[in-house]
């Protein structure tokens, strides 16, 4: 669990600490405030640097993703129809207009467990859309 979904969870459910008030054996349930402090001493912003490497990481992974599509192909443009492929397209070019819906909307498609989404290119695409998606694009 991270940081971020901890707070997250610690908030919603209003208890005092980042993890369940009764952690999992093995687990130590650390006080909010301590994972606050920690947390601000490791934060780094996202710099625009970040982005572009995401967004080239994206690309790449969309032009391995697509050849495997077989560009043109019925059973390609299917694949990219049931991905909502467009939106994720439409994130590459520097510069563009961030769409996290469109990326979160893909992601989910992604990682729908539908067959054949096990394959290393579905998986490099998935990673790649979630990294710009963790960086708030």
């Amino acid at each position: 669990m991270t940081w971020v979904a901890a707070l997250g969870a610690a908030l919603v459910w209003g208890g005092a600490y980042a993890v369940a008030a009764e952690p999992a054996a093995g687990l130590n349930a650390q006080p909010l405030a301590e994972v606050a402090r920690r947390s601000a001493d490791e934060f780094r912003p996202v710099l625009p640097s970040d982005l572009d490497a995401a967004r080239l990481q994206l690309a790449e992974n969309a032009v391995a993703l697509e050849r495997v599509l077989s560009p043109g192909s019925p059973r390609g443009e299917a694949w990219k129809v049931f991905l909502e492929w467009r939106g994720v397209q439409r994130q590459l070019p520097a510069g563009a207009e961030p769409n996290l819906r469109a990326l979160q909307t893909t992601l989910d498609l992604l990682n729908s467990g539908q067959p054949g989404l096990e394959r290393p290119e579905f998986r490099a695409a998935a990673g790649s859309v979630e990294r710009l998606l963790d960086l708030g694009l």
